[in-house]
C-alpha cells in the first residue's frame, strides 16, 4: 500500500474514532459517512493502470451518494458546519465535472483533487466535533436535530 494510502486512512481513523466518542448523532452521523464513503471507494472497481483518465464513475457515484447523504444531514442538524463539508463534497464533484470537460487533465492532478478534498472534510469533523464538546460543558446537552418540521 502507498504511503499517502496509509496517512490518508490513519488521519481518518483518527478523525472518525475522535468524532464516534464525543460528538453528537450529527458528528457520528459523518463519520460513518465518511468512513463508509472511504472504504466504498476502496473497493470500487478502479483499475490501477488506467485509472483516472476518463472520469471514474463507480467513485463518481460514491461521491453523488455521499452528497445527497451530507445534503440530507446538512438541512435537518442543528450545525452550521455540516453545511461546510457538503460544499467541498459539492467541489469534488466538480472535480468529476472538469474531467468530464476537460479530457487533457492530468490523471494525477484529478486523483490528487479528488483525494485531497477529504482532509478539509475532515479537519471540518474535529472542528465541530470539538465545538459541541466544548459547548456542551459550558451550557449543557444541546439538540442534534434543527426544529424545523418536514410535511
Amino acid at each position: 500500500m502507498e504511503l499517502r494510502r496509509i496517512i490518508f486512512f490513519a488521519v481518518q481513523a483518527g478523525t472518525c474514532w475522535y468524532a464516534l466518542r464525543r460528538g453528537a448523532l450529527p458528528e457520528r452521523s459523518v463519520a460513518m459517512m465518511m468512513a463508509v464513503a472511504a472504504l466504498a471507494t476502496v473497493a470500487s472497481p478502479v483499475r490501477p493502470h488506467v485509472s483516472y483518465y476518463t472520469v471514474e464513475l463507480p467513485v463518481l457515484t460514491i461521491d453523488l451518494v455521499f452528497l445527497g447523504c451530507l445534503c440530507i444531514l446538512a438541512v435537518r442538524a442543528d450545525r452550521f458546519w455540516p453545511m461546510w463539508v457538503a460544499a467541498l463534497q459539492l467541489l469534488a464533484i466538480a472535480v468529476h465535472g472538469v474531467r468530464l470537460y476537460d479530457s487533457q487533465l492530468l490523471p494525477s492532478v484529478y486523483s490528487a483533487a479528488v483525494g485531497l478534498m477529504a482532509y478539509p472534510m475532515m479537519a471540518l469533523l474535529v472542528v465541530g466535533t470539538h465545538r459541541h464538546v466544548r459547548r456542551v460543558s459550558l451550557r449543557g446537552p444541546e439538540p442534534d436535530w434543527s426544529v424545523l418540521r418536514w410535511r
